[in-house]
């Protein structure tokens, strides 16, 4: 039995002899406790292994569990035959399952025997079990525990094993474990998967499939051409991965394979080394194999290629719903560096047409640096589709970053709500799809049509209407009746992406934006709104402050809206007030003030910026442990014996376990105060049970 000695002095910088001293306790309860914390504060520890492997012998079945799960930290290769027959002798499910994931671990090749055996029967004569009722669900979970094992192990002796498992009539579905096992077996586990891949259906194949695209490359190699004469997609699909692009079986898959989804995947993985392959491929009969070939091409292109290619382009750009016009738009400005911009942008407002598409449009059109480059992205803040909104407010913050003042204009007006026409900002919509054939329809949904100029500048398309720029002309009213009656037709059709409210949503996603901006007219932008009366459009502008600049936040205006934050109704903007403001030295103070705030995060933002030890002392019975965590942090960093000591026992005595373990954690004088605590003579079993709940926390 382990005893301390009273007349010994105690080293209360080593916790090991007091967490056994409590492992030694006739309470089940402490004695868990002391397990968990020497897995904490003590791993490795040779005095800690040799008390935990006598705890598996222990009497609570708990204990035993914890034990067992303990030794992870502390077993060591020699201990095999110790934690084995524990797996055999003790009843529990728990530390059975235990033993076998801490004996794999350990890479314990005297248990393959033990595990062979229990993969194929419950092995009465052999291991002791705990319920009598419940034996088959108890072994199922054993089973598939030690199957598991055979594969880590790589246990290639026990593959019949796995498979008469397998093939019992009256046992559970074993194929994941079996499969995963088997995947880890050499060349004989892999023959038997590709059998059953190529002989069985249904889930066991599917099963047998992924666990051999989990095997190894290398051992592939021997069974290509076995692989690949196989009927299946998915089985030829495996030998991709080991196929060099200078293959002929790598072309062969690319363009004659019959399975279109492995040519397009063979496609994409050879075409970066073998450009041949993608200019074959633009005639192949599938578009995702075309789609592949285009992102593939390699510039320059031949002359009667281009030519061609341009033709062909055209049509996919302005008729295709799939993977080709998504390809198209992406590559079109690549492609065809002399191609007009105009077609993507007639793309990027054609509501029914695929977003994907929609969205590669707006990235092709933000590829351009000509003079006319920025206003088209800016013509494209009206879109009511809000994803296309985002991708373009996206690529003006990254011009506007590079000191464009066009895009540094046009999100202030975003950030401002001002940028669209009132026409503009509210994009009313039918209740029903359709066309309305009785209706005498006005092209009047508030989206500005623009043309692309012969000299490459966007302007309006409103008959009559002039302006000196795209921010301009996106904000003027549209002419009623414009438009031709295919254009009516679609304001009738339902868009599916984006709130109504455009004006307000783009302000809203440009304040998400602009935090990364560093300009005075973007941080005048995000002060306005700052002031706002809408608490969301407040919270955004607080969000976008907060990346500002150092420099931004200590000027007078940044000063003045912080303080104002940290009196806002909203508890957001209070915590990101009080969070800037926590770094400020003149508004240190009005942070300081909110320690009684009623939102939490705002207390826990307060208690950094107090110093008075009563206030820091009182916030240790708050009822958010962020705040507590917070107000012991301080207190430590005083490095105080006599503070840090009166906040350790006011948590004890409070049982705030969560913020004792941080204290724990962080300050060595904490630790040492946890020890001592725990080596009081007749300490109560609930200080012990709070102590060591501290104590059982990561280091």
């Amino acid at each position: 039995m382990l005893t301390r000695n009273p007349t010994a002095p105690a080293d209360h910088t080593d916790p090991v002899p007091t967490l056994l001293a409590h492992l030694d306790t006739g309470n089940d309860v402490i004695r868990i406790g002391a397990i968990k914390a020497l897995v904490a504060q003590a791993p490795g520890d040779a005095r800690a292994r040799v008390a935990l492997l006598a705890a598996l012998r222990d009497e609570d079945p708990d204990v035993r569990t914890d034990a067992m799960d303990a030794l992870a930290a502390f077993a060591l290769p020699e201990d095999g035959n110790v934690i084995r027959e524990s797996l055999q002798g003790d009843p529990v499910r728990e530390v059975k399952l235990a033993a076998i994931e801490l004996l794999t671990t350990l890479k314990d090749r005297g248990s393959i025997p033990l595990f062979r055996a229990l993969a194929k029967d419950r092995c009465d004569d052999q291991v002791a079990w705990e319920d009598e009722a419940g034996l088959w669900d108890e072994w199922l979970e054993i089973q598939t525990a030690v199957i598991h094992a055979l594969g880590r192990l790589n246990a290639e002796e026990a593959l019949q094993d796995l498979l008469a498992a397998r093939d019992d009539e009256f046992g559970q579905n074993l194929d994941v474990p079996a499969f995963k096992a088997l995947a880890r077996m050499g060349s004989e586990g892999l023959v038997w998967l590709l059998s059953v891949a190529q002989t069985e259906q249904g889930l066991a194949r599917k099963r047998a499939l992924e666990a051999l695209a989990g095997v190894d490359d290398t051992a592939l190699q021997d069974h290509m051409d076995y692989l690949l004469g196989d009927d299946a997609a998915d089985v030829r699909r495996l030998v991709l991965p080991v196929l060099d692009a200078q293959d002929d079986r790598a072309a062969f898959l690319a363009l004659k394979d019959p399975d279109a989804s492995l040519r397009a995947q063979a496609l994409a993985l050879f075409a970066p080394k073998r450009a041949e392959l993608a200019k074959m491929a633009l005639s192949d009969t599938a578009p995702q194999v075309q789609a592949v070939a285009l992102d593939h091409l390699q510039m320059p292109l031949d002359a009667d290629l281009s030519e061609a290619l341009g033709a062909n382009m055209q049509a996919w750009l302005s008729t295709d719903d799939g993977p080709l016009a998504v390809a198209t738009a992406r590559n079109w400005m690549r492609l065809a560096p002399d191609a007009a911009h105009a077609p993507l942008l007639d793309l990027i407002r054609d509501e029914p047409r695929p977003l994907e598409a929609r969205i590669a449009a707006v990235d092709a059109l933000a590829s351009q640096q000509d003079k006319a480059a920025t206003e088209r992205l800016v013509s494209l803040l009206s879109n009511p589709a809000q994803q296309v909104r985002l991708v373009a407010l996206t690529n003006l913050v990254a011009r506007a970053n590079t000191g464009d003042e066009v895009a540094i204009e046009a999100l202030a007006h975003a950030a401002e709500g001002v940028l669209l026409a009132p026409e503009a900002a509210v994009v009313e919509r039918d209740a029903e799809e359709g066309i309305d054939a009785t209706a005498d329809h006005d092209d009047t949904d508030g989206v500005p049509r623009l043309r692309v100029t012969d000299d490459g500048d966007v302007v309006a398309a409103d008959k009559g209407a002039t302006a000196g720029s795209t921010l301009e002309a996106i904000q003027l009213a549209r002419v009623p009746g414009a438009g031709t009656k295919k254009d009516r037709a679609k304001q009738k059709r339902r868009a599916i992406e984006g709130p109504d409210a455009v004006a307000q949503d783009l302000a809203r996603v440009a304040l998400g934006l602009l935090g990364q901006v560093r300009s005075e007219r973007i941080s005048a932008a995000i002060l306005a709104q700052a002031s706002g009366a809408e608490d969301a459009m407040r919270i955004a502008a607080f969000r976008a402050l907060s990346m500002q600049s150092q420099d931004t936040l200590r000027s007078d205006p940044a000063r003045e809206r912080i303080a104002l934050g940290l009196m806002d109704r909203a508890a957001a903007v209070r915590t990101m007030a009080a969070d800037m403001a926590s770094t400020d030295p003149a508004l240190r103070d009005g942070v300081a003030a909110l320690k009684a705030d009623k939102d939490v995060m705002v207390r826990t933002i307060a208690m950094r910026t107090l110093d008075d030890p009563d206030s820091l002392l009182e916030a240790l019975s708050d009822a958010g442990t962020p705040v507590r965590d917070a107000a012991l942090e301080q207190l430590c960093l005083k490095k105080s014996n006599t503070l840090t000591t009166q906040a350790f026992h006011r948590l004890v005595e409070a049982g705030r376990i969560d913020t004792l373990q941080g204290g724990v954690r962080r300050d060595p004088q904490c630790l040492e105060l946890a020890v001592i605590h725990l080596d009081t003579p007749d300490i109560a079993k609930r200080d012990l049970h709070v102590v060591l709940s501290a104590l059982a926390n990561p280091v």
